[in-house]
């Protein structure tokens, strides 16, 4: 009877961590895609400051697209050049419409990956996926780095 009970107790105490860790990795997943989200509602805004507190200190940016002799090419982006373009007054939002979210996380990082549509104005320009990787700070979670995709073409809708 001893042993039943001690057996009983133990799967009580396993299945109370199992839901702790469940709420707890659902709080997490709220929290990074709040930080993804931050980055386009800042974009959308035309608020510089908005995006910037999005990230750390260093982000890297780096764009992958198909060159016009079909050849593969990887294009290094600065944080500073992409906040001037967003807090540049513009005439058209800049709207990245996120089509779905993958979000993994394992302790104090994240990855997400998240196929796009971006559009200026009412204009489709281009789609691709956003493949961020996050890292949690003092300051919550904030994107570290970016690879995007970027065609123009099989975007959905051609």
């Amino acid at each position: 009877m001893k042993q039943m009970r001690t057996s009983f107790l133990l799967l009580i105490a396993l299945l109370t961590a199992v839901q702790v860790s469940a709420q707890t990795d659902s709080t997490e997943i709220k929290a990074v895609e709040k930080a993804v989200m931050q980055l386009f509602d800042g974009m959308r805004k035309g608020d510089s400051i908005m995006v910037r507190t999005a990230f750390t200190e260093n982000p890297h940016l780096s764009t992958t697209f198909i060159d016009q002799n079909g050849n593969p090419q990887v294009e290094e982006g600065a944080l500073e050049g992409f906040l001037m373009g967003v807090g540049t007054p513009h005439d058209e939002i800049w709207d990245e419409h996120l089509l779905s979210i993958e979000i993994k996380i394992d302790d104090g990082i994240a990855q997400v990956w998240a196929p796009y549509i971006f559009y200026l104005g009412e204009k489709q320009l281009h789609c691709g996926v956003n493949s961020f990787q996050l890292v949690k700070t003092i300051n919550g979670w904030k994107i570290l780095s970016i690879v995007d995709s970027h065609r123009k073409v099989n975007c959905g809708d051609d």
